[in-house]
C-alpha cells in the first residue's frame, strides 16, 4: 500500500511539462510501430526511418512526409493509424494552447 501511495505522489510532482513531451514520446513510438508492421503498407513494409518520420509528422502535424504518394503508399490500415495519429496530435496541441 505505501509504494503505491509514493507512485502516486511522485507521479503528482512531475512537472506537466514532462508529462506533455513523454506523451509526444510514446504516441510517437507507438506510431512507428504500427506504421512499420506490414499490414500498414500495401506494398514493402515501411523502413523503421521512414515510419518514425511519418509518425513524428502526423503527431506534430507538420505535413511533411517521407513518401511520394502517401495514399497508394498506405493501406487501410496505415491510413487509419496515420489519421489517428494526426488527431490525437492536433487535440495535443490544442490542449497546450488552452492549459499553458
Amino acid at each position: 500500500m505505501g509504494k503505491t501511495t509514493n507512485t502516486k505522489q511522485k507521479l503528482h510532482q512531475t512537472s506537466p511539462y514532462v508529462m506533455i513531451i513523454v506523451s509526444f514520446a510514446i504516441l510517437i513510438v507507438v506510431g512507428t510501430i504500427l506504421l512499420s508492421l506490414g499490414i500498414s503498407s500495401s506494398g514493402t513494409p515501411l523502413p523503421f526511418i521512414d515510419a518514425f518520420f511519418l509518425s513524428t509528422s502526423a503527431v506534430t502535424i507538420t505535413g511533411l512526409s517521407p513518401l511520394i504518394n502517401v495514399g497508394a503508399s498506405l493501406s487501410l490500415f496505415g491510413k487509419i493509424v496515420l489519421a489517428l495519429l494526426i488527431q490525437i496530435g492536433g487535440l495535443s496541441v490544442i490542449t497546450l494552447g488552452v492549459l499553458l
